[in-house]
């Protein structure tokens, strides 16, 4: 995968709360394609190369930003036919911890 993040980290209230917010683009290609990407697609086959779009808030205690909740959404398309005009892709979100060494 190529790909890269723009972050934002300037808000006002990163002193009671530390947030950013990112997105990265970029081109994706799979290993494998899940079942369901392939029942969405206009093949039925999927595709491995799609465009993939990630969208991404923190958040964090202000006194130690090295422990952090990500809330990101992950989304993998042909955008329309410019990547691949199979159809398909998939999109889900994800909730975590990260932790930064």
């Amino acid at each position: 995968m190529g790909g890269s993040y723009l972050r934002y980290v300037s808000f006002p209230w990163n002193d009671y709360l530390y947030t950013t917010v990112a997105v990265s683009t970029g081109i994706n290609y799979a290993s494998g394609i899940a079942d369901f990407e392939k029942e969405k697609s206009d093949n039925g086959d999927g595709s491995r190369l799609l465009h993939y779009f990630a969208p991404e808030i923190t958040f964090a205690a202000p006194e130690d930003k090295s422990k952090e909740l990500v809330i990101r959404f992950h989304h993998r398309s042909g955008i329309f036919g410019l990547v691949n005009d199979t159809g398909g892709g998939v999109q889900y979100l994800t909730v975590g911890l990260r932790f930064r060494f």
